[in-house]
């Protein structure tokens, strides 16, 4: 699906496939195949300038951090996830303080 996203030159169907990706890595426990994907999520993300993709990058990169066991940085990421989804009227304090 990415693949054929990038030569369609489709970055938002890009976004969404690794987005697939970062699931399938989640039920395979492959945490280097996992931070490959969120790092290219996220750079979709930034790409497109949407907002809402942006928010969940955030909320991917909390669980990241809460699988490897860094709360506090968990702590931080769902904190600016919480005030993005707030600021964009996106984000809902059970939803994103679930990491706390």
């Amino acid at each position: 699906m990415v693949v054929l996203a990038g030569q369609a030159g489709d970055r938002e169907l890009a976004l969404k496939g690794h987005a697939w990706c970062h699931i399938a890595s989640l039920a395979e426990s492959d945490p280097v195949a996992l931070d490959a994907a969120l790092d290219a999520y996220e750079a979709c993300a930034v790409e497109l300038g949407q907002a809402r993709y942006q928010w969940y990058a955030l909320t991917r990169r909390t669980m990241r951090a809460i699988l490897a066991g860094d709360l506090d940085t968990a702590d931080v990421l769902s904190r600016a996830a919480l005030a993005s989804g707030r600021s964009k009227g996106r984000a809902t304090p059970s939803l994103s303080s679930a990491a706390r």
